[in-house]
């Protein structure tokens, strides 16, 4: 018996001997350096003869049970290293146990180094150079940091932000100002990128969306958070695109007292300011809403909207909702009411005046589109035709696309403004209505868009006669016209009968209190007065030379003229004011003459 006890005895030797775990290999993160308070193992484990027990991973004083993964072929799980030192090396060991008892470890020294981070003070996001922008951050780290700061502005042709204009490298902080004046970034979206890279080469990159706007005709009178999308009633709306500006509510803000009136929504570009608070749409999530933000309290108007129907002017809102979007609904957030309109109307492009009348288009019956006018609680059509569609108000006149000609509704008369040519007339740009003014496209020669405007006494008149087109943006109660050419936003002044070029062609126009702004990411500017008569340099150069002067204009004889370069007088020229700005000169050729009135 006892010969029998030592054969088993060895027996069962030979077995633990032979059935040992085979490896424990722990898989090393990058550099062997975590940059979280959390370990996250990973470890390659070949049992030997039995099944394992367990595979632990252990840091410090720490333990956890790691994970099979079948997909990975490893052992996986975190260790938490709070309460750990940042820039300390500790080690992290690994033991596999089998359900003998048989151990293996594996041991792996690492680092605890939190990847850099920037601590961005400007620019603010959606910040408008014009033409200087201010750089200014530093890195949050335990080590001397590189940091590179790169402006890309938007290529046109491709609208991409990969057209670098300005790089650097600095050393913990940047703090610097950099000028965005060359014509050629005028108008163009961009994103400036702070890159910091630590002592160990973990690096982080972080970025802010940007505008440039250097006009001189413009003046900043308001920056606010957020994209400005509405400004009325003497306050601005802004949204915040998830996609740059993160998930943020909307903003109402106070241009003169600058208090802030939070919504508690994440609003849409489809957003418009009332007289008593917001009307907007909601797009994060389908199908979209059209909401009111009134006296604190938020009104739900519907779901499945088209968003894009939303139209407000002065207490009145308008929108399609309903299957297919058929139904036109009136709000009046005055009073709170809301009516049905019609349940078979076009699913947008339609149009609110502020006095509450509605022009609409809906089928016909038959295989056509007819306007419809609403008014004190009536709707009638205004043609019988079934080519008629996208119509717009001032609350009186109406005017509208037929069978791609443009045409004027008053009264019962129908008038034909502009027939068209080419490929036709574009519906968001070759109409305007305010005040009983109206702008309208209308072909040249060659089927180019001209602008024209049609005043109140129904004089119409040409503005443009260039060799391309032009594109209509607004219309102001005085008659003035905003419209866009290459790029560049010109404004037709009615009573001087003229028109230049005042700024980019980014950003939205708006007409309040008998003055012009336009806003550009989170800044309003206000177009500054006596504009039409106003020169200013952008360049050095010749006088006599289109290119030195902003909109590529000579000054003519009488004009105000201001200078921020070096100026050659080369030809006779005659100014009613001249203003040298700081480090400018001006130099009159020999014989040559230049005469200043005031």
């Amino acid at each position: 018996m006892k010969y029998a006890y030592l054969s088993l005895s060895l027996l069962l030797s030979c077995q633990l001997a032979f059935g040992q775990i085979v490896s424990v290999n722990i898989i090393p993160p990058p550099n062997h350096i975590t940059n979280s308070f959390q370990l996250n193992v990973k470890a390659s484990v070949i049992p030997g003869e039995y099944e394992l027990a367990s595979v632990i991973a252990t840091v410090e004083n720490t333990s956890n049970n790691l994970t099979y993964r079948a997909q990975s072929g490893y052992y996986e799980g975190p260790v938490s290293l709070t309460g750990l030192t940042v820039g300390n090396t500790y080690v992290v060991s690994v033991t596999a146990t089998d359900i003998l008892n048989n151990q293996l470890t594996d041991t792996m020294q690492f680092i605890i180094d939190p990847l850099p981070t920037t601590a961005i003070q400007l620019p603010v996001r959606n910040e408008v150079a014009s033409p200087l922008l201010h750089i200014k951050a530093n890195k949050n780290d335990n080590s001397d940091c590189n940091l590179v700061v790169r402006v890309s502005l938007e290529d046109n042709a491709n609208s991409n932000y990969d057209w670098q204009v300005y790089k650097d490298t600095f050393v913990n902080v940047v703090d610097t100002i950099i000028e965005l004046s060359d014509a050629r970034y005028q108008g163009l979206r961009g994103r400036i990128s702070f890159t910091v890279t630590d002592s160990r080469g973990q690096s982080i990159t972080v970025s802010r969306r940007i505008f440039v706007e250097t006009s001189p005709y413009l003046e900043k009178v308001f920056s606010t958070e957020g994209l400005i999308v509405d400004f009325n009633h003497g306050k601005v709306l802004s949204y915040f695109d998830p996609l740059s500006d993160g998930n943020q509510n909307g903003k109402i803000t106070d241009v003169i007292t600058g208090n802030v009136s939070e919504i508690p929504a994440l609003i849409s570009e489809y957003s418009y300011l009332t007289p008593s608070g917001a009307m907007f749409a909601i797009t994060t999530n389908y199908p979209d809403t059209i909401k009111e933000w009134k006296n604190d309290t938020m009104y739900l108007m519907g779901t499945g909207i088209i968003d894009r129907s939303l139209k407000v002017a002065g207490p009145y809102a308008i929108w399609s909702g309903g299957f297919g979007g058929k139904e036109l609904y009136l709000r009046n957030t005055a009073t709170g009411s809301t009516k049905l309109i019609s349940t078979n109307a076009a699913n947008g492009d339609n149009d609110v005046a502020a006095n509450g009348t509605i022009a609409y288009w809906a089928p016909n019956g038959a295989s056509g589109y007819d306007v419809y006018r609403y008014a004190n609680d009536t709707s009638r059509n205004i043609t019988n035709n079934g080519l008629s569609q996208y119509p717009l108000t001032d609350g009186n006149k109406i005017v509208y696309l037929r069978n791609n000609a443009i045409y004027m509704h008053q009264g019962t008369t129908n008038t034909l403004l502009s027939n068209s040519a080419g490929s036709g007339f574009d519906h968001y740009s070759d109409w305007r209505i305010t005040n009983g003014f109206i702008a309208y496209a209308k072909p040249g020669l060659s089927g180019q868009k001209q602008v024209w405007l049609r005043d109140t006494a129904g004089v119409n008149t040409q503005i443009t006669f260039f060799s391309n087109s032009s594109t209509l943006e607004a219309v102001g109660t005085d008659g003035s016209v905003s419209f866009s050419r290459n790029s560049k936003r010109h404004l037709y002044e009615r009573n001087a009968n003229g028109f230049k070029a005042i700024s980019s062609a980014a950003g939205k126009t708006f007409y309040r209190d008998s003055a012009w702004y336009v806003s550009i990411g989170r800044v309003l500017f206000k177009l500054k007065s006596n504009f039409i008569n106003s020169y200013y340099s952008v360049q050095n150069g010749n006088w006599s030379n289109p290119a030195t002067w902003y909109g590529n204009a000579v000054p003519p004889a009488g004009a105000d003229v201001t200078v921020g370069n070096n100026i050659i007088v080369d030809i006779d020229a005659t100014c009613n004011t001249l203003t040298l700005k700081s480090n400018a000169a001006v130099t009159v050729n020999e014989g040559i003459n230049l005469v200043v009135l005031h």
